[in-house]
């Protein structure tokens, strides 16, 4: 597992999230995508087991698609243009909400987000992928999670 650092990073670490309970290692995702969440989210402490990469190995498919630098590396982005397209959801039973007033009235907030030009180039590369994995290569995916 990789290390903190010294003992003065895990103090202000925990300072700054103290009353919160933070995950301290994870099991499911491929390191390089753990790697990522830990220097964004956790002021890089997000441990993974070293082991995880063998297990949890970046399909090859994906190298194929969409070529990095570095084949190790399990994250890629991808822009799918334009800005600003995200759209809030509505308010309803289903979704979280916020109540804010303005003026004098309340007002229900959904704290729900969706983006259609990213869900469609998700959905067309999980065809893509599909389309092109090889059956009998044993790190092709049979499942994938979004």
């Amino acid at each position: 597992m990789r290390s903190f650092g010294n003992g003065q990073d895990q103090m202000v670490y925990r300072k700054r999230f103290a009353g919160s309970l933070l995950l301290g290692i994870q099991y499911r995702m491929h390191p390089s995508i753990a790697a990522f969440s830990s220097a964004l989210f956790y002021d890089s402490m997000l441990a993974t087991p070293d082991s995880l990469a063998a297990q949890r190995q970046f399909p090859r498919i994906l190298n194929k698609l969409m070529p990095c630098g570095n084949p190790d590396i399990g994250v890629r982005f991808i822009n799918v243009g334009g800005r600003c397209n995200e759209k809030r959801g509505e308010a309803n039973k289903f979704t979280r909400t916020v109540s804010t007033q303005v003026s004098s009235t309340i007002q229900e907030e959904s704290t729900t987000y969706s983006n259609e030009a990213e869900a469609v180039r998700v959905v067309a590369l999980i065809r893509e992928i599909m389309k092109k994995s090889d059956p009998s290569d044993p790190m092709s995916p049979k499942s994938i999670g979004v």
